[in-house]
This record gives C-alpha cells, structure tokens and sequence, in this order.
C-alpha cells in the first residue's frame, strides 16, 4: 500500500512539473508585442478543433466510430468543417459546429451551429502583457432565435486562439485555432 502511495505521488510531482515547465515555456516564446489587427477589432479566427463538454450521449457516438476516425467525446478535429468567428470593427460574425447536449430549443431552425452576427453587448478586451495574450469577453444572441451566449476568446500574440461558448440552451463547447487579420473581402 505505502509503495502504491509513493508511486502515485511520485507521478502527481512529475506530472505537476511537467505541466508548469510546458506552461513557462509556452509564453517564453510568444512575439512580445500584440498584433496590431486585435486591438483595430479586425479579427479572422478559423478553428481546427472543438472541444464540446463531455457527456454520456457523445461519449456513446465515440465509442461506436461514429465522430469521425481521430476524433473523440472530448476533441473533434474541424480540419474539413466550416467555421469561422469574425470581429470587425463593433459587429462580430460567426458560424461554430456545435456538439453536445440541448436544453428546451423548440424551433428545428435552431438544431444545428452557433450562428451569430450582430453587435454584442457587453464586449471588453484587456490585453495582459505578462501572459502575452489578449481577452475578449462578450454576449451576443443567438441568429434567429431566443439564445444568448456569453463568449470568451483568448488570443496569444502568436495567433493561437481558444474560445470559450456558453449558451443559455446548449451545453458549454470550446474551440482551438489561429487568429489572422481579418481582409475587407472576407466580412
């Protein structure tokens, strides 16, 4: 039993140092200075992954191929989906894939992606110079329906973006992918 207790906590410590050695690193090679496109609010962010909350139902799907070889419950590759999220100047556009559980959506039209595009409310940026990263906090109604989402983006100075969904009739989902300077011709 102690030698079972020694070898997990053994394995806690390398684990806990592992990931903060990979976390020091991580901003250790990040651009120091902010893209100039995030703080103009010309932003074009195109995943490559999204990340739904686990749940029984997506779990079972995985458990039978049917997400796709790669894929997971936990991590769904976007490579061949279309997705985009889209901040231009004070109105942000965006189509999102969504999986994971729905709670009292009543309209077929509202089966299917995070759609929006509209003007958000509440939207705040803060850049921290320390994490080398900027956040972007806003909510915006859903397309053609009664949700809301309460959004959080995170972008490091190298383009690499998470983004944080939370809706008032869907489960939570996060997204990974890279951030560029959003082109007239593409909004």
């Amino acid at each position: 039993m102690r030698t079972l207790r020694k070898s997990v906590n053994a394995i806690l410590l390398i684990t806990s140092f592992s990931l903060l050695f990979i976390a020091c690193k991580s901003t250790k090679n990040l651009p120091e200075q902010q893209p100039e496109f995030i703080p103009q609010k010309r932003i074009a962010i195109s995943f490559n992954s999204a990340e739904p909350n686990f749940n029984r139902a997506l779990e079972q799907l995985s458990a039978q191929g049917m997400l796709g070889v790669g894929n997971t419950a936990g991590n769904i590759s976007l490579s061949s989906s279309k997705n985009y999220l889209k901040i231009n100047a004070d109105t942000i556009n965006a189509y999102l894939p969504y999986f994971g559980s729905r709670q009292g959506i009543s309209k077929p039209s509202n089966l299917g992606a995070i759609e929006f595009n509209d003007i958000p409310k509440e939207f705040t940026m803060i850049y921290n110079p320390e994490k080398k990263r900027t956040k972007i906090t806003f909510s915006i109604d859903q397309k053609n329906s009664q949700e809301n989402y309460s959004v959080v983006l995170y972008i490091s100075n190298n383009g690499n973006s998470v983004l944080n969904v939370n809706s008032t009739k869907r489960d939570r989902i996060a997204y990974r992918g890279k951030a560029t300077a959003l082109k007239t011709e593409e909004y």
